[in-house]
């Protein structure tokens, strides 16, 4: 499901991110959309600005994007 940030923001205002199942809206948030209901709604490895691995987020897979 995607956040009103998401749907509001432009298409050049979103990019994908090094997760799957993330999607950045630059200068606001990275926002998860894993179907666990355990996942959180906004990605904390992007707001703490540690490496995007599974060490750091149990729901982590990769997008092929570094």
């Amino acid at each position: 499901m995607e956040n009103l940030m998401e749907l509001f923001a432009e298409e050049d205002e979103q990019e994908k991110a090094p997760c799957k199942f993330g999607n950045i809206v630059v200068g606001h948030a990275c926002y998860c959309h894993h179907e666990s209901p355990d996942a959180p709604r906004k990605c904390y490895i992007w707001r703490d600005g540690d490496d995007w691995n599974k060490e750091n987020c149990e729901f982590f897979e990769s997008s092929g994007i570094e």
